[in-house]
């Protein structure tokens, strides 16, 4: 089934259908709040919640619309509406996340998870809004109009506030230390 048919579906109250939809986006939605609250267990409720106002709002959901950026649109405001509320610091994320990767090797597994861990330190250091963009562009993969269309902000906001973000990760990155590279010597 594909997504057009499982909207239209849904529209019409098939709830197995919503499955499809959430097969396709549930893990990108999961990873992006991840990234943006750095709490696993907040995440998966903020998405279960996007998605439960997701099945309650599909019925209004214009045919031809973007999928992935209403849906990314609902969780990002779930995020919102979980910092407005709560207003405290937040936590710091969950060093045992990591990005499913099929490594070449150990080697490349410890240098890969080393260098993904700076990377995740640095954005944590990014203010919300520009980590937002930043999360979305590059872990959830959207465009820039989906962006635009999901924070509700002009095409180019969001180049501004994703050049602004990658110039502040890059000159952070420059100051971190680099993964250590293991040295293997021949026998």
């Amino acid at each position: 089934m594909d997504e057009t048919q499982a909207v239209r579906l849904c529209q019409e109250g098939h709830e197995s259908a919503f499955q499809v939809i959430v097969e396709r986006y549930g893990d990108v939605m999961y990873g992006t709040a991840v990234l943006m609250t750095h709490d696993r267990a907040l995440a998966e409720d903020l998405v279960q919640d996007a998605l439960m106002l997701a099945w309650k709002g599909i019925p209004g959901f214009r045919a031809g619309s973007n999928l992935k950026a209403w849906l990314m649109r609902i969780l990002v405001n779930r995020v919102i509406s979980d910092r407005r509320r709560k207003r405290v610091d937040e936590v710091e994320m969950d060093a045992s996340y990591n990005e499913l990767v099929e490594p070449e090797s150990a080697i490349q597994t410890v240098i890969s998870a080393e260098e993904a861990e700076r990377i995740r330190a640095a954005l944590l250091q990014l203010p919300f809004e520009p980590r937002q963009a930043v999360v979305l562009r590059f872990y959830a993969g959207m465009t820039i109009p989906e962006i635009a269309e999901t924070l509700g902000w002009r095409e180019g906001t969001v180049k501004s506030r994703l050049h602004r973000a990658l110039r502040q990760l890059r000159d952070v990155l420059e100051t971190s230390p680099k993964p250590a590279t293991l040295i293997t010597e021949e026998r």
